[in-house]
């Protein structure tokens, strides 16, 4: 049973969940899903459902992850970050997932019985996050390919906005012609320095001013990236769905938001990626 909304912002529990998925697929277990009552957007509030849902309140308190096997200076950051934020939020239970898959205690084993499932996410985290996503894989003649391949084709699967969502994102996008040549250029800021360093917007640049695209399409969570570009890069044409309240995304915000927050963070975002699905050239 797979939990929506347990630990990562959006696409990263999206990426998690097709990674879920897959792995489920392969190994014939049945995927459902559980989502988190709090702090997270509803996976039905912005798509037609695919899968089972799990509504037992256990899955709050004992399905969890834990954190990946690896001990580079980047993981070890993560977690550190991690056991801070847990302290900083007072919820000592999302320490959990760093030990109960090693000391798994009868309490769980039984819920297990008596909810009829079984496994938790942590039961097969570190094999959903480590799998050879370039590896040919064969299932019963369903599928046939790479499992990169068939996460792609999961996505577009999963991937079917209802039809609320559907119309909200119309009608932002509807504000920008597609019939032309242009480049999207998406630029992450926010807390992403704790996994890697920040790229410099002239990074992004130098790959296109000498090209003959002057149409650039601006996704990020800082909207002083676009105020950056507009003014340093003055011939070409910027638009974006951004907010100029946007000031870079982190997972404070993310415990901060309620769901009709969530919703229309998220509806702007999404519509930014239908436009940049058109693009010519993504950066």
């Amino acid at each position: 049973i797979f939990v929506w909304g347990g630990w990562g912002s959006f696409y990263s529990e999206d990426n998690n969940m097709i990674l879920a998925i897959v792995f489920c697929f392969e190994h014939k277990i049945q995927f459902a899903m559980y989502n988190k009552k709090e702090h997270f957007i509803q996976w039905n509030d912005l798509f037609v459902s695919f899968c089972d849902k799990c509504t037992d309140d256990i899955h709050d308190k004992y399905n969890y992850r834990f954190i990946e096997k690896n001990k580079s200076t980047i993981s070890f950051r993560i977690f550190l970050y991690s056991i801070l934020l847990a302290i900083k939020h007072h919820n000592i239970n999302r320490i959990r997932p760093y030990y109960c898959h090693f000391f798994e205690n009868k309490t769980l084993r039984k819920l297990k019985e008596e909810y009829h499932f079984n496994y938790f996410t942590y039961d097969v985290w570190f094999d959903i996050r480590n799998q050879d996503l370039d590896e040919q894989i064969c299932v019963d003649g369903i599928f046939k390919g790479t499992r990169r391949e068939l996460c792609r084709e999961i996505s577009r699967i999963i991937w079917c906005f209802n039809s609320n969502a559907q119309s909200d994102i119309q009608n932002i996008t509807n504000k920008y012609s597609v019939d032309r040549h242009f480049v999207g250029l998406h630029i992450r800021r926010g807390d992403k320095w704790i996994e890697s360093p920040l790229v410099p917007i002239e990074n992004y640049m130098k790959h296109i001013v000498n090209d003959t695209y002057k149409d650039l399409f601006v996704m990020s969570d800082d909207y002083s990236t676009v105020e950056t570009i507009m003014k340093t890069y003055p011939n070409y044409n910027i638009t974006t769905f951004e907010s100029p309240k946007s000031l870079g995304w982190s997972v404070d915000i993310h415990y901060s938001l309620s769901q009709k927050e969530w919703y229309s963070t998220l509806i702007p975002f999404l519509a930014s990626i239908e436009i940049m699905k058109k693009a010519d050239v993504i950066l």
